[in-house]
């Protein structure tokens, strides 16, 4: 920091103005801390056997060291230290903004952590931990926590007291039940991947500011109907489950732009998802789909459609009505043609049919631009000539051709 900067902020002009009345020069301020913290940093530095960079610009590092104004320390790096416990004096950090403390060896928290009322963001992840203190429920000015990667079973009932909270990563431990009351009205971000959930809250729609959803590789068996409530969700990840249909409130989305519903046990889709007019990316492969609703053309915003290895039959001719649509995945399914509105996708570059067992491909194929096809080899024994010439001038014009 500056000795400008100091005496800025100390309102003084004249530095000896300023050590007449603060009793020390603006270097020395510079340089000390506080007595508590300083006390801090001692004892963390003797765990640890070596010094702490210390930093007096926003640009310090984001895995080890500390970074102060004035007298007090600001944000706070001790990534990955092999850290066994924090000293309770660690209580003392009273401006701390930003508290990285993953990827130690940390089995508990002391309580004093909940006098850091200031704190901002708050990363416990990949540590040894299976409990927080309740006196966490007293950061109300936390913003973002991180516990991923720890041993928790209960989901830890004092963030709940968080009402600030924005971003909150749970992934990659083995909770079982989160709070049926949810009320974390302000929340963005929720990352549950990993768990071992089997359902979400019926009240989860409270948290009606949320962006982002991702209950990856979990053991979901549903999903509320109080999902359609997220009216500000623009993305939700729910692959890897064992989900086996969709509520209908889903259409309610209409802020939705990705949509990951890949490795479940989904025999159909609601007519209603077709409601979801901003939808972007939409992947549901590796479920069990026969069929997609007559209406799927109505998704005019959608860029990519992955329905790899499903059962689909038969495709409806709506689908050339998704104008947007730059990746269709059709792979592994039991197609045995695909609709004249085929040739309606302009704006087509990547279509893959392999494994499927098509007779034919229509003629208005033809007129797409297409910069990559997959097809199975047998399949293209059966093509017309038109589709053969076609297929050979994508070549010519440096399209991927692949065929297995």
């Amino acid at each position: 920091m500056e000795v400008v900067s100091i005496l800025i902020e100390y309102q003084c002009e004249d530095q000896t103005i300023f050590k007449k009345y603060v009793g020390q020069s603006p270097e020395e301020v510079k340089f000390k801390l506080a007595i508590q913290e300083n006390q801090f940093i001692n004892e963390i530095q003797s765990a640890l056997g070596k010094e702490i960079p210390r930093f007096y610009s926003s640009e310090m590092s984001s895995t080890f060291g500390f970074r102060t104004e004035f007298q007090s320390i600001k944000d706070l790096a001790l990534f990955r230290q092999n850290l066994l416990e924090l000293p309770e004096s660690i209580g003392d950090l009273k401006n701390v903004t930003k508290l990285n403390l993953a990827s130690n060896l940390l089995k508990t928290v002391p309580r004093s952590i909940g006098r850091l009322e200031n704190l901002e963001k708050l990363n416990l992840a990949f540590n040894k931990l299976n409990i927080l203190p309740n006196t966490v429920s007293s950061m109300k000015n936390l913003k973002e926590l991180s516990i991923s990667g720890n041993n928790f079973t209960e989901f830890p009932e004092c963030i709940m007291s968080l009402k600030n909270l924005q971003k909150l990563y749970l992934w990659k431990n083995n909770i079982e039940i989160l709070p049926e009351l949810w009320d974390l009205s302000k929340l963005v971000e929720l990352d549950l991947r990993n768990s071992k959930l089997r359902h979400l809250p019926k009240t989860i729609g409270n948290s009606r500011a949320l962006k982002r959803l991702m209950v990856n590789s979990s053991n979901l068996v549903d999903i509320p109907d109080s999902i359609g409530e997220l009216e500000s969700v623009e993305e939700i990840s729910l692959a890897n489950n064992k989900i086996i249909e969709l509520p209908n409130s889903i259409g309610n989305l209409i802020n939705l732009k990705e949509f990951i519903i890949s490795g479940n046990k989904i025999s159909k889709l609601p007519d209603s998802i077709c409601n979801l007019k901003n939808l972007k990316r939409f992947y549901a492969w590796q479920n069990y789909m026969t069929h997609l609703p007559e209406s799927i053309g109505n998704l005019s915003k959608l860029e990519r459609l992955n329905l790899v290895n499903n059962q689909l039959e038969i495709l409806p001719d709506s689908i050339g009505d998704l104008v947007s649509l730059k990746d269709l995945y059709l792979g592994d399914n039991k197609l045995t043609a695909l609709p004249e509105s085929i040739g309606k996708l302009k704006n087509l570059k990547r279509l893959y049919l392999g494994g499927n067992d098509l007779l034919s491909l229509p003629d208005s194929i033809t007129s797409l631009d297409l910069k990559f096809l997959h097809l199975k080899m047998i399949e293209t024994y059966k093509f017309s000539p038109k589709i053969k010439e076609w297929i050979n001038r994508l070549r010519q014009n440096g399209s991927e051709i692949s065929i297995a």
